[in-house]
């Protein structure tokens, strides 16, 4: 399987998620303690707490799947680390919308929380365009085309993941 085939499918995935985030919204039963929770808590009111509630949890769920790609470096199985990415999207996505959902708030503030809390990948790509601007070989005649693809794959990855949070968390048009 290509590299262009795997982010074209991709794409497809999010794009089927975003358009079709009410279905998923209602066949995952979102109806739980926890949603009800987050709903119930006063401090998560506050388009900024919320938002720096979404940004750690940005932060958390893709330091631990850095952690796990890691870990998995080691262990020689295909195809491993495309499930496990896989798996963080899936989580990523239900927990954003959980989150959008049980906000409660005016369209201002819930810009203002799907902002500060996508801003994790804001920075995540600035920090890898840095890493494609300051490219240099290790040592003399070093190839550093892979390693300007991978930082070009992470920008890419970052924009859509900062791109599809804002609007999970931001947007709930027919969620409610």
């Amino acid at each position: 399987m290509s590299l262009s085939l795997i982010f074209l499918l991709g794409v497809v995935i999010i794009f089927v998620i975003l358009t079709r985030r009410k279905q998923m919204y209602q066949t995952a039963g979102f109806d739980n303690r926890f949603t009800k929770w987050i709903a119930s808590q006063k401090w998560l009111r506050n388009p900024w707490w919320s938002g720096g509630l979404v940004f750690l949890m940005n932060a958390f769920y893709f330091g631990l799947t850095i952690l796990i790609l890691y870990l998995l470096m080691f262990i020689h199985i295909p195809y491993i680390h495309l499930i496990v990415m896989l798996i963080a999207v899936i989580v990523s996505i239900l927990s954003w919308v959980t989150v959008g959902s049980s906000y409660e708030g005016a369209k201002h503030s819930r810009y203002k929380m799907g902002t500060l809390g996508s801003s994790f990948y804001l920075i995540m790509f600035l920090i890898f365009l840095y890493m494609y601007i300051n490219i240099e070989p290790s040592y003399p005649g070093e190839d550093t085309f892979m390693a300007a693809i991978g930082l070009i794959m992470a920008m890419i990855v970052t924009a859509v993941a900062g791109i599809t949070c804002f609007i999970c968390v931001s947007f709930r048009r027919g969620l409610k």
